[in-house]
């Protein structure tokens, strides 16, 4: 692989995540999948307006070509926005806008890449796939404007999967204050855990576990848990509690 496989982000929690960046291919197919969905839209907007209305004047025949260039207009920045960083194209190739230092895009960053979008559109022919190609981190225009990127969609694990297997009965926690923690921290654990798994990345679990015993006012020099130890209680100390919440809310 090369370098511009993948690329290193540097999360609000000071842990780096390493990425896969998607594929030009990827990207190409999801765009191509997106004109068909985009075209048969403005298509089927034409014919439904001239079967009902007609573009019979000047005033009708305006309308309706408005009416068509909406869906070319604004698809990708209402999906990304609303279908968490992905177009129907996007979803079926498996991969998301994500931004640049970890966390999830903002509405600012959408519209930023979808502005940005326009000027590709009307610039030079082939300049985003120029940009991405020099680029090296999977960037067009729009994604160095917003701080964006797109990247290969890993499964995220859910509460439902991570639910104790030994039942709550018995459990007793570990760490009262992984309660306090969010679910975007909880994420970021299991990243440096699952990297940790897959690449032997020291870096990145020692980096994550000495954050999280900062949080919780654990002298690291008299506590001599494992990182990969300690993270994994955690996130079942987590669990528990979360898992007490539902079971309350549930009544």
């Amino acid at each position: 692989m090369s370098h511009f496989d993948h690329i290193q982000i540097q999360t609000t929690q000071n842990v780096s995540l390493r990425y896969e960046v998607s594929a030009i291919g990827d990207r190409l197919l999801a765009f191509i999948i997106d004109s068909v969905i985009v075209y048969g839209m403005a298509g089927l907007i034409a014919l439904v307006y001239n079967y009902t209305v007609g573009f019979n004047g000047e005033t009708s025949m305006i309308i309706g070509i408005l009416l068509c260039v909406l869906p070319l207009a604004f698809y990708h920045v209402i999906m990304e926005i609303f279908n968490n960083g992905q177009s129907v194209g996007k979803k079926i190739m498996k991969i998301r806008v994500i931004r640049m230092d970890g966390s999830e895009p903002t509405m600012g960053n959408y519209v930023i890449r979808w502005l940005s979008r326009i000027l590709e559109m009307t610039g030079i022919f082939g300049l985003a796939l120029i940009v991405i190609l020099v680029n090296g981190k999977g960037q067009r225009l729009g994604d160095l404007a917003g701080g964006t990127t797109v990247a290969k969609v890993k499964k995220r694990v859910g509460l439902e999967d991570t639910i104790l297997a030994f039942g709550t009965e018995n459990y007793n926690p570990t760490y009262v204050m992984a309660k306090t923690l969010s679910g975007r921290d909880i994420e970021t654990i299991k990243e440096a855990l699952h990297f940790y798994r897959q690449y032997q990345n020291f870096n990145i679990l020692n980096a994550c576990g000495m954050k999280v015993k900062s949080l919780f006012g654990i002298d690291p020099n008299k506590d001599f848990t494992p990182n990969d130890i300690f993270l994994e209680n955690v996130v079942n100390d987590y669990t528990y509690f979360k898992s007490l919440d539902e079971t309350v809310i549930g009544k």
